[in-house]
């Protein structure tokens, strides 16, 4: 099994960095949510990075 670094960015605006991290928690667990598209990294790769929206890979659109 391979390692990956996967990664989701989002501004948020919050008073803590509790309330930041639970409010993008929240967004990534929605069912009508817009967090579809990460940065995937292969540990092994030498950092090349993909780039991959789940929207597409559902839809069928997948490369």
């Amino acid at each position: 099994m391979k390692t990956f670094l996967v990664s989701w960015e989002i501004h948020i605006h919050a008073a803590t960095a509790h309330e930041a991290a639970q409010q993008a928690h929240d967004l990534v667990r929605r069912p009508d949510t817009m967090a579809t598209v990460y940065q995937v990294i292969e540990h092994d790769s030498g950092g090349d990075c993909q780039i991959v929206d789940l929207n597409e890979v559902l839809n069928g659109q997948h490369r």
